[in-house]
């Protein structure tokens, strides 16, 4: 069974839920105890500031990571290259840094509009929880990636200013103890409208299919 969210700006209780394969739960996020954290290599994003690249301010306390791409580099004028550069910043995240998964959401707001924006931030001051990937990652101090495997537009769109793009991703969640790599894959439904010649975010459904090793 798929788990199939969608994340729009008049969802915003849906946008901040975690994005855990069917079956896992959403949890509080325990306190990590440096008694029992094992030792940790430097491997890994750094945190770079709580503003992106382009200078746009990204909600709540989050950092930018420094293995995401660099908005300042992404063709707004491409509607895959947003969606693209979207879902690696959404699904990216580090447990050293961030207070929980939803770190992703705020940073990838950066490529939405106005709307969107104002609808994440909404929410950035929530109380930091964690899907049960998250947690069960946060003792190993792990760090997830995310490639684009595939990313196409869903058809031709009747209006000229919208667009939707299917894009096929596979998360990879790295432990600096080096425990063992995690794998997920995905597909999510991106739509984006055109604005002043630029493409933006204005909705997501989300459908994780699970984790493979």
């Amino acid at each position: 069974m798929n788990l199939k969210r969608t994340i729009a700006c008049g969802a915003c209780s849906a946008l901040l839920m975690s994005l855990a394969a069917c079956g896992q739960q959403q949890q509080t996020a325990p306190p990590i105890s440096s008694a029992s954290t094992p030792a940790i290599s430097s491997q890994g994003p750094v945190a770079t500031g709580n503003k992106a690249p382009d200078g746009s301010a990204i909600p709540g306390d989050v950092q930018w990571l420094s293995d995401l791409p660099d908005p300042r580099t992404i063709d707004r004028t491409q509607a895959s290259a947003v969606a693209r550069a979207y879902e690696i910043t959404l699904h990216s995240w580090d447990t050293a840094t961030d207070r929980d998964s939803n770190a992703g959401y705020m940073r990838s707001s950066i490529y939405g509009d106005a709307t969107y924006q104002n609808a994440i931030a909404s929410q950035a001051h929530r109380p930091a929880t964690g899907d049960a990937i998250f947690v069960n990652a946060r003792p190993h101090r792990s760090y997830a990636t995310a490639a684009i495997r595939h990313a196409g537009s869903d058809g031709v769109s009747a209006d000229a200013n919208s667009s939707s793009i299917t894009v096929a991703w596979r998360q990879t969640i790295i432990p600096r103890d080096k425990s063992g790599n995690d794998t997920r894959d995905g597909v999510d439904y991106v739509q984006l409208k055109l604005t002043d010649g630029k493409w933006a975010v204005t909705s997501m459904v989300l459908s994780t299919k699970g984790t493979a090793q």
